[in-house]
């Protein structure tokens, strides 16, 4: 899944001004953007910690996940936050470049309890009507029949409703999102685990060394845990 997009714009100057999206990430707790400024969410506070290490200075968009992905294959943004595990040979684009790892997330077949051994291994899920994100990138989407909806929250409604047996959810979001709407999930089979990395347009290749050399210094300097640990 394309997580949706922390997307980003850039005016160059002496040190671009990048432009990212937070309004495509707001579903996918606790990561994404939650509107709460003393606790955005875990991405949006580590580009924050990010960029101001880097002395990169940046601005925000709020865009739905579609207008996001499309305004950053436009370059009209400069960044989002994916996981290379997301797309197909793990082949994030010709027009981008990736950071150094940030963390680790895991997505599931996520199904309601009754019917989870029906999908205990990844391919059963194959052929189905699947629940996804709309404007997410799955590397497998040409192996089942996407179900697009507009937010994990909305994954898991669903599911409760029947629209279909299957979804494909990022573990803690989909287990927020069960808890939200009071009903009980199954983590039935691994999708994917991997890396989160910032995917930015090669365009802004030069800025990479200092976006690099700043993760490894919040990494090290313990800003990073501390993140982590306030969520």
């Amino acid at each position: 899944m394309t997580l949706g997009s922390f997307v980003c714009s850039a005016t160059e100057t002496v040190t671009s001004t990048l432009k990212y999206d937070v309004g495509s990430t707001k579903a996918w707790v606790p990561f994404g953007y939650s509107g709460n400024k003393q606790k955005p969410g875990i991405i949006i506070a580590l580009i924050e910690l990010i960029m101001m290490q880097a002395a990169i200075p940046t601005e925000t968009s709020y865009l739905p996940v579609k207008r996001a992905v499309t305004a950053l294959e436009l370059g009209q943004i400069d960044f989002d936050v994916v996981s290379p595990n997301w797309f197909k040979d793990k082949i994030i684009g010709v027009d981008y470049v990736s950071s150094v790892p940030l963390f680790e997330v895991t997505e599931y077949f996520v199904t309601l309890p009754d019917v989870a051994i029906e999908f205990n291994q990844a391919e059963m899920a194959y052929g189905q009507l699947v629940g996804t994100v709309a404007g997410y990138a799955y590397f497998d989407d040409d192996k089942f029949i996407r179900a697009d909806f507009l937010s994990e929250s909305e994954l898991v409604k669903g599911l409760v409703k029947g629209r279909f047996k299957v979804a494909i959810i990022e573990e803690r979001a989909a287990q927020y999102w069960a808890e939200k709407h009071q009903t009980s999930i199954a983590l039935a089979s691994l999708h994917t685990k991997g890396d989160i990395v910032i995917r930015l347009r090669k365009e802004h290749e030069n800025l990479l060394p200092r976006i690099n050399q700043a993760i490894s210094v919040l990494k090290n300097n313990g800003q990073f845990k501390k993140v982590f640990d306030d969520y």
